[in-house]
């Protein structure tokens, strides 16, 4: 099995855009022994965010026919017990259900993160392993590799140290096209404003450049961040720039238009 992993290293750090991320990452079941795969990011936001509905709903990940309806609907994501294990640790983590608790840390359950599991259960998952990593901007992020009952998988080592490197690479490649999940492109405004933000502007001194109210530029930043996915005004300044919206010199904090002429 170490070839195939570390040729999935390989390609997710060669990869051009998420959409080969996602690619190599549908087919690593198949190659590796399991019978899905699934992926989430940002795991401390209340909603996940696109790009991890995106992944949930593509059928090449293999997610039986009819669960991904249900554990969308309920939201079951957010209650999951190893989700929230991964939000407090870096370790990789291999689960089994009905009795998680041989497999995860003490750890009391509430009903829904029971109704998590044993919604799982109904589609006989029943084993996994999941590997987070900490993302810039404070995020954290996970992959998770799931398997049936009576899937012999063999989770050494080497499988789980290999597979840490892909997971790293996979969020990688996904932020370096990030502008792939965005729900439609900045508008003119949005983009000049994010311009003079990415030179350190305030929103106040954005304003008096273009002639519009604080709040307008604020309204503007705001739904740059949102397009973009973005987790703050900086993250979006760096997206953009990855995503050529903005040019890289738009970093320099010089020659700045002084907005008090």
């Amino acid at each position: 099995m170490d070839l195939p992993v570390r040729d999935i290293v390989d390609q997710l750090t060669s990869s051009a855009n998420a959409h080969d991320c996602l690619d190599i990452l549908a087919a690593t079941p198949q190659r590796l022994g399991f019978d899905i795969v699934g992926f989430r990011e940002e795991l401390d936001r209340p909603i996940a965010p696109q790009l991890s509905k995106i992944g949930a709903r593509d059928g090449r990940f293999g997610w039986p026919s009819g669960f991904m309806s249900g554990w969308i609907a309920e939201n079951l994501g957010r209650h999951f017990p190893i989700d929230r294990l991964m939000r407090k640790t870096s370790a990789s983590c291999h689960w089994t259900l009905p009795a998680p608790q041989q497999s995860l840390p003490a750890m009391e359950f509430t009903s829904r993160q029971r109704h998590s599991m044993e919604y799982m259960r109904k589609f006989d998952i029943q084993q996994g392993l999941t590997i987070p990593v900490r993302l810039p901007f404070d995020r954290t992020g996970c992959v998770t590799w799931f398997a049936a009952a009576d899937n012999r998988v063999t989770f050494d080592r080497p499988l789980v140290e290999h597979l840490q490197i892909a997971v790293q690479r996979f969020f990688d490649g996904i932020d370096r096209s990030r502008l792939w999940i965005a729900t439609s492109p900045l508008s003119p405004r949005e983009t000049e404003c994010l311009h003079w933000a990415a030179r350190g502007l305030s929103d106040k001194k954005i304003a008096r450049l273009i002639d519009r109210s604080a709040d307008t530029v604020t309204f503007h930043v705001r739904s740059s961040i949102r397009k973009l996915d973005a987790v703050n005004r900086t993250h979006a300044v760096a997206l953009a720039v990855r995503a050529s919206l903005i040019e890289p010199t738009d970093l320099e904090p010089s020659p700045v238009p002084n907005p008090r002429n």
